[in-house]
């Protein structure tokens, strides 16, 4: 059960303007995602079994809780990576952007805090 991070350069372009960064990418294992795919699903059926005991509102809440518990899990196992830190800057003001998406899927678009301008984030070549 591990994880690994990588450090990757990225280029940062905001109309024709263009900049160089690097991001933290946080790879997990199958064991890993096999694991938290697990306890979500047993979070979620957990939750479930409570409400049993809820008088009207297990009608609802007990069959929702048994069929979200596979979809959520599946949907934790498809998580293989994170964004975990980033070092990039506007392309246009030099500002820095700090809030990333959180999985890695190119093309990643971050909008700007300083000149509220949309960055296009994509791997360096």
């Amino acid at each position: 059960m591990t994880s690994q991070v990588l450090t990757k350069p990225v280029r940062v372009t905001c109309s024709d303007k263009h900049s160089d960064g690097t991001i933290e990418v946080k790879y997990f294992s199958r064991e890993l995602r096999m694991e938290k795919a697990i306890k979500t699903g047993l979070i979620c059926f957990a939750a479930a079994a409570l409400c049993i005991f809820i008088p009207v509102a297990h009608f609802i809440l007990v069959p929702s809780g048994l069929i979200l518990a596979p979809l959520l899990a599946l949907r934790q196992f498809r998580v293989t990576n994170a964004i975990v830190g980033a070092s990039c800057r506007c392309a246009a003001c030099g500002g820095e952007l700090t809030k990333l998406s959180s999985q890695e899927r190119y093309p990643l678009y971050e909008t700007c805090l300083a000149c509220k301008r949309e960055n296009l984030i994509q791997p360096h070549q």
